[in-house]
């Protein structure tokens, strides 16, 4: 009766605990663009300026777990190109240029919104050799005539094994939970999938880890051809390789040394790694080449 009296105590108090984890919004500007985190139910609102160059776009990604964000992008003469609501996770896209302001606020959120430029020429390349099955998910979602929202793709999935069947991918290893490696230890515990690509998502340490595994050219559609499945468009400071079991590895960061990205390829199959940090070091945060070495070796 002690032991069970015990367990509901500590019960009661993790469930206390959770109840009480502080919320969190907050919106930066950096080189890459405008960026914004909501945690635990967050309110807020905040502002930011991106500059969008001549054949570049105004790309809107959100990812909301739950509760909603709100954009709002006008452009130096006033006119708003983009004014919506955020519920899912999705992409807009406006074919835009100059420089916007950009506002942002959360209703009781949990997720990110980064808005950031986007090559107008390679994305259309990239929808070119989309796979059918993922084109079939597309459908308008716009804010204007001139913005184009993508359906999500996505399926949740209860494990590694589950995201790579439903993705047509073989197999999904992944570092065991709990790996060390010099960053910290490796945990992956969110998994999900789309026709040909499944993904792993957890904590390196305290850092974001995203692992991706995508067919690079499947058999039933022969235009379909990526090396890079990261679906991160980041233009880094530093590009470098490194040599990983048999695999060269591309690795990409804004100090030198430190991967944020990682790519590569092995048989019909594409990888990719990504890595963010928290706070001040979103931007610069990456891990050492003895460990994306290490990572790579696990993933297969």
């Amino acid at each position: 009766m002690k032991k069970l009296i015990a367990i509901a105590a500590a019960l009661a108090m993790a469930f206390a605990l959770a109840a009480c984890a502080p919320t969190e919004f907050s919106v930066t500007t950096d080189d890459d663009g405008v960026h914004a985190v909501a945690k635990n139910g967050a309110e807020g609102a905040s502002a930011g300026e991106i500059t969008v160059e001549p054949g570049y776009g105004l790309c809107i990604n959100h990812i909301v777990n739950k509760g909603t964000f709100h954009v709002k992008a006008t452009d130096e003469l006033g006119r708003i190109v983009f004014d919506d609501d955020l519920t899912d996770n999705i992409a807009n896209f406006v074919e835009a240029s100059g420089v916007f302001d950009i506002e942002i606020s959360a209703n009781a959120a949990d997720g990110t919104v980064d808005i950031i430029a986007y090559d107008i020429e390679a994305q259309a390349q990239a929808d070119a050799t989309m796979p059918e099955s993922v084109k079939q998910a597309i459908e308008g979602n716009s804010a204007s005539s001139a913005s184009a929202g993508m359906a999500n793709p996505w399926q949740d999935a209860k494990d590694a094994a589950a995201a790579a069947d439903g993705a047509g991918v073989g197999t999904f290893t992944l570092p065991e939970a709990g790996m060390q490696i010099d960053g910290g230890p490796v945990d992956l515990t969110e998994f999900r999938y789309m026709d040909l690509l499944a993904e792993a998502d957890g904590y390196v340490g305290a850092a974001e880890l995203t692992v991706r595994k995508g067919v690079k050219n499947p058999d039933h559609d022969p235009a379909y051809d990526t090396a890079d499945v990261s679906g991160d468009y980041t233009e880094y400071a530093h590009k470098w390789e490194i040599e990983a079991m048999d695999w060269q590895v591309k690795c990409f960061g804004n100090e030198e040394g430190k991967t944020m990205k990682a790519i590569w390829q092995s048989d019909n199959f594409s990888y990719s790694i990504l890595v963010r940090g928290q706070g001040d070091i979103h931007d610069t945060y990456g891990l050492g080449n003895d460990d994306i070495a290490a990572l790579v070796g696990a993933i297969a």
